[in-house]
């Protein structure tokens, strides 16, 4: 028969890998939005794919308590020289995206 720890520890480990699914989901709206914004602004994002950086409990205005992710990538204009970029996102929305200060690439 289980016991009450039992339960407990069974709650704990479903509530973790329910967090761990639904990060997997917001990383992938997350490397979507760099993705379109590199595009956008005419560089290319490099190795496809975005890096959770930070992870914290952050408030958007007068809302709930959402996840505050910070991602960071990497971006070329050349090819020759890599530069980085962050993408912050509230909940499953894109809050912020910035890029490093970089070489322009000529129109010619």
């Amino acid at each position: 028969m289980l016991e009450m720890i039992d339960l407990i520890l069974f709650g704990a480990i479903v509530m973790v890998a329910a967090l761990f699914w639904r990060g997997q989901g917001v990383r992938e709206r997350a490397y979507r939005a760099a993705r379109q914004h590199c595009k956008q602004v005419d560089v290319e994002l490099l190795d496809e794919s975005v890096a959770l950086d930070r992870i914290w409990i952050a408030r958007h205005g007068n809302g709930p308590m959402r996840l505050r992710r910070t991602y960071r990538f990497e971006f070329t204009v050349t090819g020759d020289e890599r530069y980085e970029g962050q993408l912050v996102m509230l909940g499953s929305l894109v809050q912020s995206i910035t890029l490093q200060p970089h070489r322009f690439q000529s129109l010619h």
